[in-house]
Formats: structure tokens, sequence, C-alpha cells
């Protein structure tokens, strides 16, 4: 009786004390899509081409589109920087 006892107890620490099988999401990963429109700024595309009150398009950490009069698709977040300069880098 006493060995029986002892396997149940054992066989239920083994279980409590197995490791949990997922992980839950804390919420500290950004969970909203890449998508930004930087409006109004003067962007430096390279020594000889500047462009005034020019947009870029970046999608995904990725530059999808830049220029004076680039039109934005849905879904983006637009951020207005006048005054502001993008250089390349």
């Amino acid at each position: 009786m006493k060995k029986l006892l002892l396997f149940c107890f054992a066989a239920l620490l083994c279980k409590i004390s197995t490791a949990q099988q997922t992980f839950p999401v804390n919420g500290v990963q950004d969970i909203r899509p890449g998508l930004y429109a930087f409006t109004n700024a003067t962007i430096v595309v390279s020594a000889d081409q500047t462009i005034t009150n020019g947009t870029l398009l970046v999608k995904d950490r990725i530059i999808e589109s830049v220029g004076p009069a680039a039109t934005i698709p849905k879904g983006y977040i637009v951020i207005d920087l006048k005054g502001n300069t993008f250089t390349p880098g």
C-alpha cells in the first residue's frame, strides 16, 4: 500500500512540475503594420538630387517609394515632417 501511495505521489509531482508548452503573448511586441508615409519633408536622394516637400513611403522598414507627389495608399500612418530633412544612410 505504501509503494502504491508513493508511486501516485511521484506521478502527481511529475505532472505538476512539467514546463509549460507554449508561451503567452505578453504584449511587448509591436503588432501594428509597418506602413508609414512621411510627408512634407526635404528628402536628399543623392548628392545631386534633393526633393522638397516630398513623400517617403515605408513598408515593413523598407523604403517603398520616394517622390514629390507620391500617392499614399489606404492603411498608411501619415506623419507630417514639415521642416525636417531625410538623408540617405
